[in-house]
């Protein structure tokens, strides 16, 4: 946002949103074309051990993991910290990172089943950080009046949640908005809602 001018909203989902949903699909679909009915859920245990490959492609996994791994270890052990009342410092202590990252280890190490409740983060957050939130966020910027073009917006569930929001005030004003821009976030929205729905179903199958 150089400047405080940024592109369009429909513009960051046509060159981020859309490129980036492609190129999830893109392995899936291929996996599936390969195995058809027979394919696993993780569709690297599909292909044979010995595949150079698979093999790269599972290396490449195994080190995204292992990177992943303080990106979410952190904000666990400071929400923790938090939710107990304890002075923020205290999550930077000798004793309580090793606490957490033992811990962590722990319920990897001893295997226990975390799938289903993996599968819901997954379908909710998920959803609500790739389509729904942003698509509220970019609602939520457009300068009253500039909705008009959709009716009831503030009626629907969205809607309500859009005009909750805090808006702080912008550094300049947002470039003028259509109502094809309008329409297609709340589409995006939708959207969103009705994919954490279904992997919520799947999850709970």
């Amino acid at each position: 946002c150089g400047g405080g001018i940024c592109p369009t909203a429909l513009g960051h989902v046509r060159d981020g949103a859309c490129p980036g949903r492609a190129v999830d699909v893109s392995p899936g679909a291929a996996g599936y074309l390969t195995f058809g009915a027979a394919s696993d859920a993780n569709i690297l245990n599909s292909y044979a051990s010995a595949d150079p490959l698979a093999v790269v492609a599972r290396l490449g996994v195994g080190a995204a993991v292992l990177c992943e791994f303080p990106l979410l270890e952190r904000p666990f052990r400071t929400t923790l910290v938090e939710m107990l009342k304890l002075p923020p410092a205290a999550a930077a202590r000798p004793a309580v990172v090793c606490s957490s990252v033992a811990a962590l280890c722990g319920v990897a190490a001893l295997g226990i089943d975390l799938d289903t409740i993996s599968a819901l983060g997954g379908a909710t957050g998920g959803s609500l950080l790739i389509y729904v939130a942003p698509a509220l966020m970019a609602l939520r910027s457009f300068p009253r009046g500039e909705t008009d073009g959709i009716p009831k917006i503030g009626q629907t569930p969205a809607g309500a949640v859009v005009m909750a929001m805090p808006k702080p005030p912008p550094a300049q004003p947002p470039p003028p908005r259509g109502v094809a821009e309008s329409a297609a976030l709340v589409a995006l929205a939708v959207t969103g809602l009705a994919a954490g729905l279904v992997g919520t179903a799947e999850a709970l199958r």
